[in-house]
């Protein structure tokens, strides 16, 4: 997983530095193809993943009260696919 420190770091070796992306590869154990994918973007934004838990889950899993009914439910509800 690439995060925005390590986009940093290699537009700072690349842009500042003035390390070749052969040399980046080499010190961040990343490809070629990734490294230059990430310098060709213009914005450096975060990369985007789904959450791991929502709270929602999380209240319906720790209720005493809750069933496997309301979880499949929960589950199968298009709003958190």
């Amino acid at each position: 997983m690439i995060t925005v420190d390590m986009l940093t770091k290699i537009r700072r070796m690349y842009f500042r530095d003035k390390l070749s992306i052969r040399e980046i590869a080499r010190r961040t154990n990343l490809s070629r193809n990734t490294i230059s994918k990430w310098l060709k973007k213009e914005a450096m934004q975060e990369p985007k993943y789904p959450p791991l838990i929502t709270s929602e889950l999380a209240n319906i899993l720790h209720s005493k009260a809750a069933s496997r009914y309301e979880f499949a439910r929960f589950l199968l509800n298009p709003a958190f696919q």
